[in-house]
């Protein structure tokens, strides 16, 4: 087996914002994610406040070399990572 070489190391930060129409309101919001590894960091959250949500993004990958045996730890890192970002969340229109 070959070790897991990670390269190049990465930093990513997003910010959305999104004006609701005043007739729209969150029925479902994504649940806070927050992951830390040897393999790198990883959040994600939606607040609402004032008609807006504003979803938060956050990645660092680390730059390095693991064993192997390191292969299935990063695979479920990843798999978290996947997941937190396809959540979706469901608006309804007001009455």
């Amino acid at each position: 087996k070959f070790d897991l070489v990670l390269w190049p190391a990465a930093t990513m930060r997003d910010t959305l914002v999104y004006q609701l129409p005043e007739d729209y309101q969150p029925e479902y919001l994504p649940e806070t994610v927050v992951a830390e590894s040897p393999f790198g960091k990883y959040s994600f959250s939606v607040t609402e406040a004032n008609g807006k949500l504003v979803c938060i993004r956050f990645e660092e990958r680390f730059q390095g070399r693991y064993p192997a045996t390191q292969l299935d730890a990063f695979l479920a890192f990843r798999k978290l990572v996947d997941k937190g970002d396809r959540q979706q969340m469901v608006l309804v229109r007001g009455e």
